[in-house]
């Protein structure tokens, strides 16, 4: 072998260790990242909300208010991890990127509406979180795409610093909070007020898209909760198609228990929607006529009260 052949071999020898290096690297700072997003980080979330639950005491929020002036409120689901404090900005954005004590956090913090007002509480009282995959913030809400967990834990409980308050869930939905995914419309679920002449169209806007019937009955006087999360995974819910992955929510809706009803749910009523309406890219997917296509495109109003 002459010498440039050699010198030749031995550069690829170089170059083959130095890409064998890359991707050892490569790989243990994946592991590294995987190990403390889905253990430490995970853990620390977990701990910090029990740690803050460990601090009321008879219903006094006194020190959750001392760490964060921001706190509203503290929302329990059964059968979940969702165990956690709320808060409130004075925008959609901060939370969405710092824990209970500010800190900049990817997972975030469950927040309320800015438009929400838990003093009185608005008709439509709207609590957003991330959906982390790992069981933490509201991670757990995708498991209400299953009729079966909705029979296990079909009432909630939101507390605030005001009152305590239990919620019986009656819509389930999935929807997008882009345009260009529903065929140039996004369902404003979010409103803070159904009452008036925003309760009908919004009523039967949920009930189309609801995933499943749970008897629970509602009217104009009625409280609601909304908690929303995205979702990108695919579930049985969708039957034989799949859900391409998109800029989809998962939107859960309740409503307050009333001063003169039990709390208790006859969850044997409940039963599955055959054909709930589902963003228009679904349909596209999976090469299949959109039979809400020429559905009116239903909007809040704001609502003049004479009081």
């Amino acid at each position: 072998m002459d010498e440039n052949s050699r010198n030749q071999k031995k550069s690829k020898k170089i170059i083959y260790d130095i890409i064998i290096l890359i991707l050892s690297l490569i790989l243990i700072a994946s592991v590294a990242y995987m190990v403390k997003y889905f253990i430490i980080d995970r853990k620390k979330v977990i701990d910090d909300s029990a740690n803050l639950k460990e601090m009321i005491v008879d219903d006094d929020y006194s020190k959750l208010l001392e760490i964060n002036p921001g706190f509203v409120g503290w929302l329990t689901i059964p059968n979940t991890h969702v165990d956690l404090p709320v808060t409130k900005y004075s925008d959609n954005k901060f939370y969405l990127r710092h824990n209970f004590y500010k800190e900049y956090d990817f997972r975030g913090n469950p927040f309320i509406d800015y438009r929400s007002d838990v003093l009185s509480f608005s008709n439509n009282t709207v609590i957003y979180g991330h959906n982390c995959h790992d069981g933490t913030i509201f991670s757990d809400l995708e498991k209400y795409l299953d009729l079966d967990f909705y029979k296990e834990s079909p009432v909630i409980e939101f507390n605030t610093i005001y009152t305590e308050t239990k919620w019986k869930i009656f819509a389930v939905i999935v929807t997008s909070a882009s345009e260009d995914e529903d065929n140039g419309y996004v369902f404003p679920f979010n409103y803070p007020d159904m009452s008036g002449i925003n309760y009908e169209g919004y009523i039967a806007e949920l009930m189309k898209r609801t995933i499943y019937y749970t008897n629970v009955d509602v009217n104009e006087n009625d409280q609601f909760l909304t908690l929303q999360t995205c979702i990108n995974k695919k579930d049985k819910v969708f039957g034989e198609y799949d859900y391409p992955k998109a800029d989809t929510r998962l939107v859960i809706v309740a409503r307050a228990v009333r001063f003169d009803e039990d709390e208790d749910v006859d969850v044997s009523l409940a039963y599955l929607n055959e054909n709930p309406k589902f963003p228009n890219i679904f349909y596209k997917y999976n090469k299949l006529d959109n039979p809400y296509i020429d559905d009116e495109k239903w909007y809040a109003k704001e609502v003049i009260n004479s009081d």
